[in-house]
C-alpha cells in the first residue's frame, strides 16, 4: 500500500470532530484499498449549489463558521477545500471530507 494512502488512512482514524466525516472502515484487496466514510445523505455542498443556486446570506455565513471551526480543528492538515470536497451531513451543516496531500 502506498505511503500516502496508509497517512491518509492513519490521518483520517484520529480525526474527531463532529463537521468531519468520520472514518467508518477500510478494508483492501491486491489491487485497492477502500475506504468508508460516515453517510452525508445530503451530497456535495457543490450540488447544492447547482441545484439551489447562491446560498443566501445567513447559509454562506453559516457554512464560513462551520468551515473556519473545521480548519482550527485541523491546524496542520492540508485539506482539499472545495464545493465538491463539502459533503452535507444535513439540510443545515457541513460536514467536511478530510483529504490529506503529500
Amino acid at each position: 500500500m502506498a505511503d500516502y494512502i496508509r497517512n491518509e488512512r492513519n490521518v483520517l482514524d484520529r480525526l474527531h470532530h463532529p463537521g468531519i466525516a468520520q472514518l467508518q472502515f477500510t478494508f483492501q484487496d491486491a489491487e485497492s484499498l477502500y475506504i468508508g466514510l460516515e453517510h452525508c445523505p445530503n451530497g456535495e455542498l457543490y450540488e447544492q449549489l447547482q441545484a439551489r443556486g447562491p446560498l443566501p446570506l445567513r447559509d454562506a455565513v453559516q457554512y464560513a463558521a462551520e468551515i473556519v471551526d473545521i480548519l482550527a480543528y485541523l491546524r496542520c492538515v492540508h485539506v482539499l477545500l472545495s464545493p465538491l470536497a463539502l459533503l452535507l451531513s444535513s439540510a443545515s451543516h457541513g460536514t467536511i471530507c478530510v483529504v490529506v496531500l503529500k
